[in-house]
């Protein structure tokens, strides 16, 4: 019996998980799918996006990662990128009209450049799809949709009113981590490279929003995770490599933080911080050259102190020339000096 209701549930998810890739079974058309489902997608957006940007982005956000599951399994089921899979499609066209306020122009300019751009694939996504299961449908459609989302902005000035420097702000920072993530894929040749973009730029939005103004209040911001972390390592034993990939984002992400402790919450700054943070950590720059690229303990915090102070040292440099007198310099000393007798210790 126990078995039965075990075949059942696998069967309900299956099931779940192929409506979702189908985009509602739109995939399952059998001429043009991918068309018909950027018209639907366009339609769902029109429907229910929320009225402020922050909530779409989040929204957005979350059908990617269920579009990621769900496409990872139909191509195991169908082959890679197959046309029946255009949750993709529905997705990428999402953030091509993502900001844009509810207008039949815009929304009409916005499916047609992203189904022109989709045809053409500017770079890098025509080689998206090395990048395994899911991940690669999903970020090749974001790609289109960042550069169809680019162009409408510049053709919705013709429609509509010229927009808020918040939203600009926010289209410059998702479209630049959306290239910036797809171009680092490619140059890792992996999805490792991408999701460490990622993982980089969603911890500079949040410690954007969440993290105190005060500079001590900062740094236990930082310091309670980053610790808290460390212990989970040395906690799970023996089947911490069953969880590496999760706690090697997270600490990458933990780096970021450290990059921005004690800077101006300005938001071309952090904008900036996600390329120069992301390179540095590329980069691994002495002395984080010569510790192993992942062992537990202090190691993790040391490579991403010292590629934090790298980034740190650049990014206070465009301070100190647009906010006369912010030297902050000692934060540069202290990051570097910290991952340095951490990696010397260990």
């Amino acid at each position: 019996m126990e078995i039965k209701i075990h075949l059942s549930r696998q069967k309900i998810r299956d099931n779940i998980l192929g409506v979702i890739a189908t985009g509602g079974c739109c995939g399952l058309i059998p001429f043009h799918p991918d068309i018909i489902a950027v018209l639907v997608g366009a339609a769902i957006w029109w429907l229910i996006h929320p009225r402020s940007v922050a909530g779409q982005f989040w929204l957005i956000s979350l059908i990617y990662f269920i579009g990621y599951l769900s496409a990872h399994e139909a191509e195991d089921w169908w082959g890679q990128d197959d046309k029946r899979i255009v949750v993709d499609e529905m997705a990428g066209v999402w953030l091509a009209l993502w900001s844009f306020e509810r207008n039949l122009w815009i929304y009409a300019i916005g499916v047609a450049l992203f189904l022109l751009i989709n045809f053409i694939k500017f770079y890098p996504a025509m080689v998206c799809h090395r990048w395994g299961k899911g991940f690669g449908v999903m970020m090749e459609k974001a790609v289109v949709g960042v550069y169809a989302g680019i162009l409408l902005s510049v053709a919705a000035l013709f429609f509509t009113k010229f927009p808020l420097y918040q939203v600009l702000f926010a289209r410059l920072a998702v479209y630049g981590t959306v290239l910036l993530a797809a171009m680092a894929a490619h140059i890792y040749g992996s999805v490792r490279g991408g999701l460490r973009v990622l993982a980089i730029a969603l911890g500079a939005y949040l410690f954007y929003s969440w993290a105190p103004s005060g500079l001590w209040g900062q740094l236990a911001f930082i310091w309670i995770p980053g610790l808290a972390m460390l212990a989970a390592t040395y906690a799970l034993g023996s089947h911490l490599e069953r969880w590496r990939s999760v706690f090697e984002y997270l600490f990458v992400f933990w780096g970021a933080w450290a990059a921005l402790w004690s800077l101006p919450k300005m938001p071309i700054l952090y904008i900036l911080a996600v390329p120069i943070i992301s390179g540095f950590r590329y980069l691994r720059p002495l002395p984080a050259n010569y510790l192993p690229p992942w062992k537990p303990g202090p190691t993790i915090l040391a490579i991403n102190l010292i590629s934090a102070a790298y980034a740190s040292a650049i990014l206070q440099v465009g301070v100190m020339m647009s906010i006369p007198g912010a030297m902050v310099f000692v934060k540069y000393l202290a990051l570097k000096l910290s991952g340095l007798i951490i990696s010397i210790i260990h």
